[in-house]
Parts: C-alpha cells; sequence; structure tokens
C-alpha cells in the first residue's frame, strides 16, 4: 500500500497532514483510530473503535486534527508488527538482534517497513490466519511482537521525540518459515485466530434472503468481533447481548440457528469463557431474541447509515424501533434439594402460598438459622490449621417493587421473632425477680453496713467487713440481660451495647437494604462502615471511644444482615462499590447469600392455611440450636486459643473440600473476572464452610461435618455463582440498563426530540448521572433504530457536537397502560423500576401524530406494542402508501 503525503506548502494544513493518510489507510481496508500524543487511544473504547468508516473518521481529525494514528493488529486489519525496538538506557537494541536471528536463518525479509521517532523500526506482516500474541523480547531482547488484542501507531503519527516514516512503502507479506517456527516454539503463537475464522464465515443460502446474506455475514461479524474482543468482567453480558441480537435473525430466518451458535461459541472461547456457561448464555440470548424478529433494515432509510446526511423527514420513511434486549446473566433455577429436609416443607409451603421465587425465603431462612448459631460454634476448614470460620451470612433478595420480597423474607424469619418474644417476656420477669431481690437487698444493705461498722472498730476486722460486703453485693446481683435475636435499626454505638451483652450476635434485618447502605456512605460514617466490615468475620473486637458514652469495648462484633432491595438503586450503588473510592472496600462482597430471580409470568390464586406441621418442625430447629452445647456434638474448644469451639470435616469430606478450594484458586488467580466479582468469590472460601456447618447442625449431625453437607454446600456456591454474576454484571457492563433507562426517558416526554448528550445526563437521572452511562445509553438506542444522530458546529464553537434526534415512530408507540414500569426484550427476567422515573407524560410533543406517548404496566407492553407497530408498516408498504 503506498501512501504519499501532502504536497509541501507554506503553511501546510495540520487537519490534511493526518486526515489525509488516516483516510488513505482506510480505503486499503486497515481500520485506524485516533491516539493521543502519549501514543494511548483516544477514543473512550481504544481499539474496539476502530474504523475504516470515511465520515467517522473525518469526524476524529476535524475535532482533533494533530491526532496520531492507530491501528489494531491481528486478525481485524490482518496484519501482524514486529516491534524492534530500541532503547540506550535500558541497553536494548532489537534492530541489530533481529538482523542476527535473520542472518542465523540464512535468509532475507523484504516487507512493509516503518521508523519509529526513537530509531526501532516497525515490520509488517500479513496475517495468516494463526493467532500471534502481544510478547515483549520474548524472541530477542529489544524484539516484540503486535497481534491479536494489539495496535501500533502509522506514519506520518509525530511525538515529541520525532516522526514516525515510511522506509519501505512494499506489501505486507507473510511471515516466514522460520520466524513463524521461532514464534511457536516461544510460545508467542498458537490456535487459529478466531477474528481470522470469522472473517471467513459464510451465511447459508436461505431460500428468499440470498439477496440479504451480505448483511447477514456484517452483523455476525461485528456481534462476534464485539464479544471476542470484550475485556474480562463484561464478558457474559456482551456475549448474552450478542445472542440476542443474532436471535432476531434467527427468528426472521435470515441465519441458521446451528450457524449463529458456532460462531458465537468461538467468539466466546477467544474471550476466554468456558465452554459450559457459554452455552448456557448462547442459549437464553438466542432463545429470547428469536421471539423478536428483526427486520433486515433498508441502508436508505436506516439512520445508522446516513450519518451526515440529511435525516428522514417523515416519520414512515423511519425503520420501525427495535425492542431493548433483556441485560440480566442466565441465573440457576432455585432447586429444593439445595435445602436441608427439614426445611424442604416450609420454604415450598411459603413461596407457594406467597406465589413468589422461593430463592428468597430460602436464602433468609439460611441467614436466619446462621445468627441462632453465631459463635457458639465455628468449623476449621483445614485438619491441621487454626484457620477458623464463624457461620456468619449475609443476604439479599433483589427484585422489583411487588415481587413480594418483603413477605418472602418476613415469613423464614418469624421463628427468630417468637424467640424475641419469648425472650422479652422472660427478660421483664427477670426484672420483677431482680427488682425484688434489690428491694431485699436494700434493707440488707442498711443492716451489713451498720455491723461492718462495728466489725471495722476492731483493728483486724477488715477482712471479715470485706467478706460481708461482698456477700452483700452478690446477694443483689446483675440487672437482667435481655437476649436478643433480631434488630431491625440501631445505630453502631447502640449495636455496640447489644453486643456486649449478646456476644453469641444477633440478626440485623432491614427491609430495604438500600437505606443502610447509603447511611454508611455519609461523611463521617467511616468508623460506622468499618464496624459493619468487622461484624461481618465474627471473630474480632471493637472498640470506639464517645465523650458522652466514654470507652465501650465490645469482645464480640459479630451479626448477620438480612433485607431487600430493588435493581435500581443497587445498580447506581453499585457502580460505585466496583470503582476505585472509598466504597471499593468490599462491604457488597460481603452479602454472599444475595440472589436476583427471574420471576414467573404464571400466577395462581392459593388461599389456604400455612402447612403448621413444616412450620413447627423449623421451628423446632431454631429452638434447638439456640439451645446448643458445642459439647454434645463433639466440639472442640483450644486451651489457648479464642476460646471459640469448632468442628472439622470428616476425612472424605476433607478431600472433597481440598479439591473445591483449589478450583476456586484458579478460578479467582488467572484475572479472567472483573475484580469486583473475583472479590466476591474469593470471600466462597469461608462461604462454603460455613454453609456444610449450618447443614450439618440442621439435620443434627454430631461430630465432623459430612461430606453430604459439605456437597450440597459446594451446590450452593455453584448456585450463588450465576446469581453474583448477574447482579455485578449491572455495574461491570451498564449499556443495556443505561439504554432502558434513556428509552423510558423518550416515552415519558423527557427529552425534546431533538437533545444533545448533557440533555441526558444534566439533570442526574437514576442510570443516566454521568456522561459515559448516556454515552452508553445512546449508542444502544442508535443501533437499535430508536435514535438517529448528525453532527453540527454550533456559531462560535471549535469541534461540531453530536445532536440525536428521537425516532418520531418512538412517540407513536399505541398507549396501552398507565405506568411505565419495563423496557425488555421479551426473555422473562424483567425489573420494572431497575430505574424509577416520573410516569406523567409530559415534554413538547408538537409535530408528533395524535396517538399518545405510550405507557406501560406490564413487561410484554412494550414489545407487543413495536410488533404492532411493524406490522402496520408492512400493510402499508404493500398497499403502497410508503
Amino acid at each position: 500500500m503506498n501512501y504519499h503525503p501532502c504536497p509541501k506548502r507554506e503553511a501546510p494544513d495540520a487537519a490534511c497532514r493526518m486526515l489525509r493518510p488516516a483516510l488513505h489507510y482506510a480505503s486499503h481496508g486497515w481500520p485506524i483510530f485516533p491516539c493521543k500524543p502519549d501514543k494511548r487511544p483516544a477514543t473512550g473504547h481504544g481499539f474496539k473503535d476502530a474504523t475504516c468508516e470515511r465520515k467517522t473518521i473525518i469526524a476524529w481529525w476535524t475535532a482533533n486534527p494533530a491526532a496520531m494514528i492507530g491501528m489494531p493488529t491481528g486478525a481485524v486489519s490482518k496484519i501482524i508488527a514486529v516491534d524492534l525496538d530500541r532503547d540506550a538506557a535500558k541497553g536494548l537494541d532489537g534492530v541489530t538482534a533481529f538482523a542476527a536471528l535473520v542472518n542465523s536463518a540464512g535468509a532475507s525479509i523484504r516487507t512493509r517497513k516503518h521508523r519509529t521517532p526513537r530509531g526501532g523500526v516497525h515490520l509488517l506482516f500479513a496475517h495468516h490466519g494463526e493467532a500471534v500474541k502481544n510478547s515483549a523480547s520474548a524472541i530477542a531482547p529489544g524484539v516484540d511482537t503486535r497481534g491479536s488484542g494489539g495496535y501500533i501507531v502509522l506514519p506520518p503519527s509525530r511525538t515529541e521525540t520525532g516522526e514516525y516514516r515510511v522506509e519501505d512503502d512494499a506489501d505486507p507479506t507473510p511471515l516466514p518459515p522460520w520466524l513463524c517456527d521461532l514464534l511457536r516454539e516461544r510460545k508467542v503463537m498458537g490456535s487459529p485466530d478466531v477474528l481470522a475464522e470469522r472473517s471467513h464465515y459464510s451465511v447459508p443460502a436461505t431460500p428468499g434472503i440470498a439477496s440479504l446474506a451480505p448483511y447477514v455475514q456484517a452483523a455476525v461479524e461485528a456481534e462476534t468481533s464485539a464479544v471476542a474482543a470484550t475485556l474480562t468482567g463484561q464478558r457474559n453480558g456482551a456475549l448474552n447481548k450478542a445472542a440476542f441480537n443474532l436471535g432476531q435473525l434467527v427468528g426472521s430466518g435470515a441465519l441458521v440457528r446451528a450457524d449463529a451458535e458456532a460462531a458465537l461459541m468461538v467468539a466466546a472461547r477467544r474471550c476466554g469463557l468456558p465452554d459450559q456457561e457459554s452455552a448456557r448464555t448462547i442459549k437464553s440470548g438466542l432463545e429470547s431474541g428469536q421471539k423478536d424478529p428483526r427486520q433486515i433494515p433498508d441502508p436508505k432509510t436506516n439512520p445508522r447509515q446516513v450519518r451526515g446526511k440529511p435525516l428522514p423527514t417523515l416519520p414512515e420513511q423511519w425503520p420501525a424501533p427495535q425492542p431493548i434486549p433483556d441485560e440480566l446473566v442466565p441465573v440457576q433455577k432455585f432447586d429444593y434439594s439445595l435445602l436441608p429436609a427439614t426445611f424442604r416443607p416450609w420454604i415450598q409451603d411459603i413461596a407457594d402460598r406467597l406465589q413468589c421465587p422461593p430463592d428468597f425465603s430460602a436464602v433468609a431462612a439460611i441467614v436466619a438459622i446462621a445468627a441462632v448459631v453465631g459463635r457458639k460454634v465455628g468449623i476449621r476448614p483445614k485438619q491441621h490449621d487454626d484457620w477458623l470460620v464463624i457461620p456468619n451470612i449475609w443476604g439479599a433478595a433483589i427484585g422489583r417493587a411487588g415481587v413480594m420480597k418483603s413477605p418472602a423474607i418476613a415469613e423464614p424469619l418469624k421463628p427468630l421473632t417468637r424467640l424475641e418474644i419469648e425472650a422479652a417476656k422472660q427478660h421483664k420477669e427477670a426484672i420483677r425477680e431482680h427488682e425484688a431481690i434489690l428491694m431485699l437487698s436494700k434493707q440488707r444493705r442498711f443492716i451489713t453496713e451498720n455491723r461492718i461498722k462495728e466489725i471495722l472498730k476492731d483493728a483486724g476486722g477488715r477482712a471479715a467487713a470485706m467478706k460481708l460486703a461482698r456477700q452483700a453485693i452478690e446477694e443483689e446481683g446483675c440487672e437482667p440481660i435481655r437476649k436478643r435475636y433480631i434488630v431491625n435499626d440501631s445505630t453502631v454505638e447502640k449495636h455496640g451495647e447489644l453486643l456486649r451483652q449478646n456476644p453469641n450476635g444477633y440478626l440485623v434485618h432491614r427491609d430495604e437494604l438500600i437505606g443502610l447502605l447509603k447511611s454508611l456512605d455519609k461523611d463521617g460514617q467511616e468508623g460506622s462502615r468499618a464496624f459493619y466490615l468487622e461484624a461481618w468475620n465474627g471473630t474480632g473486637r471493637f472498640t470506639y471511644d464517645r465523650i458522652g458514652r466514654g470507652t465501650i469495648d465490645v469482645e464480640s462484633v459479630i451479626f448477620s444482615v438480612m433485607g431487600g432491595i430493588t435493581p435500581g438503586p443497587l445498580g447506581d450503588y453499585l457502580r460505585q462499590a466496583v470503582g476505585e473510592g472509598a466504597l471499593d472496600d468490599g462491604l457488597m462482597q460481603r452479602f454472599q447469600l444475595a440472589v436476583w430471580p427471574d420471576i414467573s409470568r404464571e400466577w395462581h390464586n392459593v388461599d389456604r392455611w400455612p402447612d403448621s406441621e413444616a412450620k413447627q418442625t423449623a421451628y423446632a430447629v431454631f429452638k434447638r440450636l439456640d439451645r446448643l452445647d458445642p459439647k454434645s456434638i463433639g466440639a472442640q474448644t483450644d486451651a489457648n486459643g479464642d476460646g471459640i469451639p469448632y468442628l472439622h470435616f470428616m476425612e472424605n469430606a476433607q478431600e472433597i473440600f481440598n479439591e473445591w478450594r483449589g478450583k476456586l484458586e484458579a478460578k479467582i488467580r488467572t484475572g479472567d473476572e472483573h475484580r469486583a466479582l473475583e472479590s466476591h468469590l474469593a470471600k466462597y472460601r469461608s462461604l462454603i464452610p460455613s454453609l456444610a456447618l449450618l447443614f450439618h447442625l440442621v439435620d443434627d449431625g454430631r461430630g465432623a461435618v459430612t461430606d453430604e453437607a459439605l456437597q450440597c454446600a459446594i451446590r450452593w456456591g455453584d448456585y450463588l455463582e450465576s446469581h453474583a454474576r448477574r447482579i455485578f454484571a449491572v455495574a461491570i457492563s451498564p449499556d443495556i440498563p443505561a439504554a432502558k433507562a434513556l428509552a423510558k426517558r423518550l416515552l415519558n416526554g423527557d427529552l425534546k426530540d431533538e437533545f444533545s448528550l448533557k440533555d441526558v445526563y444534566r439533570p442526574c437521572w437514576s442510570g443516566l448521572n454521568t456522561r459515559e452511562l448516556a454515552q452508553a445509553a445512546a449508542d444502544a438506542l442508535l443501533d437499535l433504530n430508536w435514535l438517529a444522530e448528525r453532527r453540527e458546529t454550533a456559531p462560535g464553537a471549535f469541534k461540531p457536537s453530536t445532536i440525536y434526534q428521537i425516532n418520531p415512530k418512538v412517540r407513536n408507540i399505541p398507549c396501552q397502560g398507565t405506568a411505565i414500569t419495563a423496557i425488555t426484550g421479551s426473555n422473562g427476567s424483567k425489573d420494572s423500576d431497575l430505574y424509577p422515573g416520573n410516569p406523567a407524560t409530559k415534554g413538547d410533543m408538537s409535530g408528533t401524530p395524535t396517538a399518545k406517548t405510550a405507557v406501560y404496566e406490564n413487561p410484554d407492553e412494550i414489545n407487543t406494542a413495536l410488533a404492532l407497530v411493524a406490522a402496520e408498516n408492512a400493510a402499508e408498504i404493500e398497499e403502497g402508501e410508503l
């Protein structure tokens, strides 16, 4: 590819100097992107934003004329680069080292060559289909490679030290065989490059769509490329989204499902996802997409294809808006066999009567039993080490308002409430007895004081007087302490007092957890947050000093936490908690029994009495464990240790645990997961032994914890991990939730027909309160034909800005309800309050059809309305009206 720089002029135009070569590269199929002076990408998604699209490139270099030109290497550009670095300070001379390799191979190389500003060389080779990794000095000092996932800077980019130049404009040639052998030997070259495989992907000739095959091929390429290039922590969400999008093509008959599955699986492997997990995600996404077949857009009327051109002026010229796919990662359905036999009928009865997912009640029951066990007995997961785990567990039930979270949590907590009422009654009786003793003691004290006065008159009577004084104080006794099982709302200082009286701990129940979480985020509450973090461990102590209360030493800081939370506030909170700020301290990761189940669309009117036998059986377990004597179950206690009794695993169970622990450590140490999810999964080290101990105790086990209890706990771990992936994906991959939030604003009429990005994030709407979230939402809705965009430069402005225009057919969606509750795809995992909004219809509606802005009451209404619009469009086309 020959490149000729701009003609020399007395005052060369900067935009021409960089824009012209950038367009030249793109015209020859090299995707490019702008880079900053330090060679870092200047776009939001780095080299993944690389494109050959002329208008995008013009916009980039119009906004930043001096930007350097970057190009991704690997299959996407079909270029492999060998970077020969020269750095005198480090003693590197890659040019000389590579020349020695060429000489020893007895060969010569002629390919495209670029000179770097510091005297190094970039040798550009044609991609041959086999993956080449990025490496540094792997084959010789100063000889680096840039392949899949890498990029290089192209001439005539300029840095502070000089300019990139073309030294040899020969066409890139394939890597010579001797160099391929060396790269394989050093493990720099390996399996076929997935992107290269995708470039040869062909769509079967389905009858009637032969003319659309190029569009389908482009769609498959775009979706699988996006998955393959997805960063760790965002891969499942990206795969789910791609599967949904291709599923729409499958549903329309434009793509064979088997081909879609094969392409997606290749992409999933490329980004490092395990096959079993990928298969579940692909199946779920494809099935959801098939329910919403995609109409193949006409480039002449698709606003994404007409950037920079006049947008359609008539509503009929716009394509139909597409449904927004469900962003929720698939989760395992709750299996009642996960519960101990004594709890199973109880939880089944609650779920049936409330017609809600059993997950909520099951988790609440486990957390409640953990609160009763507290520090009575722990478990040492290693055979000889003194590592002690206290079975203290925090849980959270996640679901939209109205899915019966609160009653589903309250029912399993009734045994604790019953114990609390009984303890309060006993405390009241004990107080009366104590007051009676004090009344007697008051009279006896007067008599005793007189006797002490007489005794002290004798020079040797001090010892006898002390004896009388001690007897009098012992007879008075201490004020009775009320045993606590459940606390709803308390300050940290009050928690300290309660825990001094209740060293075994209790349950903190908050109907809405977001209130607790936000209270711990306030300035000045750092100590309170630290107290909660310590309380989760269950093994520590805490000391705090207050002017009014003095110094309070809490020898045992432990309590369990259980509550509900809706997805919207959870998403906002998690996005802060997974960042680098003060909230990134692992508090959210401590909610190990956090579940976000799918809500069934089926509902039955169940009106019967509760199963009292099941309830009484469960209560008997709580009562028994409340009175648990560790010695009666064979628990051991160290003479010089912390004094907490403990059990071990049985020999067979110990082997199972060691094997499971090895797999867990391998998973969390690879770096393949987002660090927030890694941190959560790391806490399964204590979760699984805790659950195994609790199941052992609930089943009235004696002695070492059995392998049956451990196997059940491990199954819980698999189940909970699927929910954790769904929960953290809200913060890790926020584009679809943000798109839903923006779509809701569009339907509410909160934005004018034309708006800028600032109009979206400046009101600080939930889920759209940052520029990044607003941009992600707008990009998603552009892809789904809800919006179109154009670039324009305002008077006096130095660079163009993006103006978004709402598809008139969004305004024209038939009204089907009274309140917006969901804007989703159709896979059954809906959350109406993902981001709460004002249900009132408002905004500038001038120039729109007479139909009202759509507002909805259930998750399917928006997709039903979109289907109606599509059907109407099809009918009008047949009648020749469009």
